[in-house]
């Protein structure tokens, strides 16, 4: 490629802005976040009771979602907040990979019979001498985590359990659930604030191709992709299950230059060209993905979230 150096000082620039915006960005919610937890502790107590009733909230709350279509009470992101949370503090006894199959009937809507095959993260935590076990989607997992038993096949429950908590003490649930999460608002605004002094570094203005790393070039074009999948003609019916399912389908056989989409590292580097690729196909495949989630029930249960809430003495 014949102006390929000047490409990469494009994207090198690109990087470096967006890298600013989005540490500046991290920083303001980190700072606000651990605000919110110094302002609200005296309200809530001591942390570890406040922990433990948060879970048993949560197994509430969890039931209470799954009755309703897509995320009718944003219990699900709050969940994987606390998931998270759990995880990264030392509490999970027990983490795999459960894989279940679902089948779909569109003929009311002039479609056949469908299935899906989907992979979740199973957990299990161990809070205040009470076990808890949740699963979540295995493409919603931000964070690192270890399997500690061999993957295995889950079938989803075909009912909605119970919610055993009164409709007036919803409201309350959330609110002690959001704040026990914020347990590491602290120390992540002291990293936020150390990323953006790390960010604003001028070097990266004047960085090379040896100084782009794959994961940068990935983050380039999870972030082409998102735009990508922004455009309002993205999806041709973004309330038909079936043509959800199908575009999925063919998206993830389809490669970037049948569409005349290209990376600003081909032909310059291929690790980092497909790194970029790999982060404009999981933008897109993410895109669909939430779509889907929006739609899909089984007899008012949403598949997104499934769970095998316990709280075993």
């Amino acid at each position: 490629m014949a102006n390929g150096e000047f490409d990469i000082k494009a994207v090198a620039a690109d990087i470096h802005k967006a890298s600013i915006e989005s540490a500046e960005e991290n920083l303001l919610q980190a700072t606000h976040d651990a605000e919110i937890f110094e302002r609200d502790a005296p309200k809530y107590g001591p942390w570890e009771p406040a922990l433990l009733l948060a879970c048993e909230y949560m197994f509430s709350l969890n039931r209470l979602e799954k009755g309703h279509r897509g995320n009718h009470y944003g219990v699900y992101a709050l969940k994987r907040k606390l998931i998270k949370m759990l995880y990264q503090n030392g509490y999970c006894t027990e983490c795999l990979i459960h894989n279940s199959s679902v089948t779909n009937d569109n003929s009311e809507v002039g479609g056949g019979i469908t299935s899906r095959q989907l992979r979740f993260v199973a957990f299990r935590f161990a809070v205040g001498g009470k076990t808890f076990a949740w699963h979540s989607p295995i493409e919603s997992i931000d964070f690192s985590y270890q399997v500690t038993n061999p993957a295995a096949d889950y079938a989803l429950p075909a009912y909605v359990k119970d919610v055993p908590l009164d409709p007036s003490q919803f409201q309350e649930a959330m609110d002690l659930i959001s704040w026990v999460v914020l347990k590491d608002a602290k120390a992540d605004m002291e990293n936020a604030r150390i990323a953006l002094i790390a960010a604003r570094d001028a070097r990266y203005l004047d960085i090379n191709l040896s100084e782009i790393t794959e994961e940068q070039a990935h983050a380039l074009g999870e972030a082409a992709g998102e735009d990508y999948a922004a455009q309002p003609d993205f999806a041709d019916d973004p309330r038909n299950l079936a043509a959800l399912e199908k575009q999925q389908e063919e998206w993830e056989h389809t490669a970037l230059y049948e569409i005349e989409i290209v990376s600003p590292f081909l032909g310059v580097d291929d690790d980092l060209d497909n790194a970029w690729c790999g982060g404009f196909h999981f933008a897109v495949n993410s895109a669909i993905h939430d779509l889907i989630d929006a739609l899909i029930t089984i007899d008012g249960e949403d598949v997104e979230d499934e769970d095998e809430d316990e709280d075993e003495l």
